[in-house]
């Protein structure tokens, strides 16, 4: 894992006919989004048109077998997920 600020531009650009999609939840404590994966996946995407990004808000439970005491989703830690 590397800040942004330790990426270099020539690292990003031996990535830019690489197809790939980052995945990251705005509720990780541990790898901060806005520190980590979102500046990085926006210097790429200005460079590679196959680089993609889903952000997810939370992650909840949705096979039924993790529930909360009241019977929603449980939601997982955003790291672990």
């Amino acid at each position: 894992m590397f800040q942004v600020s330790m990426i270099s531009d020539e690292d990003i650009l031996k990535l830019k006919d690489l197809p790939i999609w980052f995945t990251h939840a705005k509720t990780d404590p541990v790898v901060v989004p806005d520190d980590f994966v979102v500046p990085t996946y926006e210097r790429l995407a200005k460079v590679n048109p196959n680089a993609h990004f889903t952000y997810w808000d939370k992650v909840l439970d949705h096979t039924g077998t993790q529930k909360n005491a009241d019977g929603t989703p449980f939601e997982y830690i955003g790291h672990w997920s």
